[in-house]
């Protein structure tokens, strides 16, 4: 990290950044293609009011992981050791106690939760089953997801890049057994995907067993570091309990840095939610399916999108903690230039091959379903124009320890705006109008990103100093 170039750094974090979030994405992508052809338009109906609720054990997991990475490269760039080892202690304890209860949940409320989600009566008990065996596998789902971000920023993004493609390619091979060959329809989908995290974990605890991480468990050593970190907190904070404020501290440190990502992915299964309801209402079960393959196909450029933006963070993080606000700057520019130009790519491609896009997951051959998501796929694809630029600017905000401006567009393009568009859109337009939710909100959020970016410079120093991080002429020290 201190001795490559920029380009050079960012480039080994952004290969394997942007294949690690592709291959999660593959997760739900092959669901809904073996779903639609093993099952039907029900199925993937059921799949799609189904998505919601993994929305937010993702959600979860990005918040805990990214909060923890942020950290932990910010702290590497400052020689912090003993911070570090706190926030990977955290995280693992808190991806573990929230897993579980999302567990709790799915195995108690999944047919409630189902109802809650918008599942008509044909299409109920297939929700029903989904959810409950994704919520089943939440602590892996949590695991998962957290160690990926956490071995990326302890300097091995190969490692996790190999287990997120494992990990997809192994959903691939379940999926296609348990959902055609042995019939198992909804319930092996959702098997299979968490089988799948089971691998991912497996295969990221090599970066412990082979020695190279630089963060461990179970250290006497390192708990006696974490030890005095805690004791540290303890006095900040003038408390008896030394442990739990310090575990309370580093989880809020956790929390608050990764909350963009909370809510980036959980505005997605919001999204998924609210135009579930309206499409219900406006065209029924068939407009649902059309909107689960447009939104299944979005969420795979969504998250290359993701990928240059936890491409950037690391590094950006690392430059961050050594007070070099020049080269911050300098890689989100690389990231925006990027970001811009696959957007038009995507943009391009969708407007091009929309028939042979939503062939692919037209198991039923069914017109009507073919030409209901043609049309929406040439409409929301215009979002794609835009979507980058702001979710790169928020890992950026994030990176350089600015969590209140990363959620600030978070919640703007995922949440304020969306439901904006969903009640005031359809009324103009119908049907279309719906379609025209997700450019509308990209496109201002976007522009609300330029403005940010244009006033960080005299922000970032005040919020260094906020953060315990005083400013010298050299820099943070």
């Amino acid at each position: 990290m201190t001795k490559a170039n920029l380009r050079g750094q960012f480039i080994h974090y952004l290969i394997p950044s942007v294949a690690s979030l592709v291959s999660l994405s593959f997760y739900i992508l092959a669901d809904t293609f073996f779903i639609a052809n093993g099952v039907g338009s029900v199925g993937l109906a059921a799949l799609n009011i189904a998505l919601p609720a993994y929305a937010v054990v993702n959600a979860t997991a990005m918040m805990l992981g990214i909060g923890a990475g942020v950290l932990i490269a910010v702290n590497r760039g400052m020689g912090e050791r003993e911070r570090m080892q706190a926030a990977f202690r955290t995280a693992i304890v808190l991806a573990a106690g929230v897993g579980a209860v999302y567990t709790a949940i799915g195995v108690l409320c999944a047919d409630k939760l189902a109802l809650l989600l918008g599942a008509s009566d044909l299409s109920h008990a297939y929700a029903t089953t989904y959810i409950r065996v994704i919520l089943a596998y939440s602590v892996f789902f949590l695991l998962n997801t957290t160690l990926q971000c956490i071995v990326r920023n302890d300097e091995n993004p190969r490692l996790a890049m190999a287990s997120m493609i494992t990990n997809s390619l192994a959903n691939v091979i379940l999926d296609y057994i348990f959902v055609i060959v042995l019939g198992w329809g909804m319930w092996g989908a959702a098997f299979a995907t968490g089988l799948a995290a089971v691998m991912g974990i497996v295969i990221l605890s090599f970066h412990w067993i082979r020695r190279k991480s630089s963060l461990t468990l179970f250290d006497k050593s390192v708990k006696k570091q974490t030890r005095r970190h805690h004791d540290a907190a303890r006095l900040e904070h003038d408390s008896n309990n030394d442990v739990t404020d310090g575990f309370i501290l580093m989880a809020g440190k956790i929390i608050k840095g990764g909350f963009s990502n909370f809510i980036t992915e959980l505005g997605n299964g919001l999204v998924i939610l609210l135009f579930n309801v309206t499409l219900m209402r406006l065209s029924g079960d068939l407009a649902v399916a059309a909107y689960g393959i447009v939104a299944n196909i979005a969420l795979v450029i969504s998250y290359v999108f993701l990928g240059v933006g936890q491409g950037l963070q690391p590094v950006v993080s690392f430059q961050f903690g050594k007070g070099n606000e020049a080269n911050c700057r300098k890689v989100l520019f690389m990231a925006l230039r990027l970001s811009v130009l696959l957007g038009i790519t995507f943009f391009v491609l969708g407007t091009l091959f929309p028939a042979q896009l939503t062939a692919l997951f037209n198991g039923d051959n069914n017109a009507v379903l073919a030409e209901i998501t043609v049309n929406a796929m040439k409409t929301y694809f215009f979002a794609f124009l835009s979507m980058g630029v702001s979710i790169a600017a928020a890992s950026y905000f994030q990176s350089v320890m600015m969590p209140g401006r990363a959620m600030f567009i978070s919640v703007m393009r995922s949440c304020i705006l969306v439901i904006a568009g969903v009640v005031i859109l359809p009324r103009l337009w119908g049907l279309g109008g719906v379609w025209l939710v997700a450019p509308a909100a990209e496109g201002i959020a976007m522009l609300i990103s330029i403005f940010l970016i244009k006033r960080t410079a005299k922000d970032r120093k005040s919020c260094r100093a906020a953060n315990g991080y005083p400013i010298t002429k050299e820099g943070i020290r």
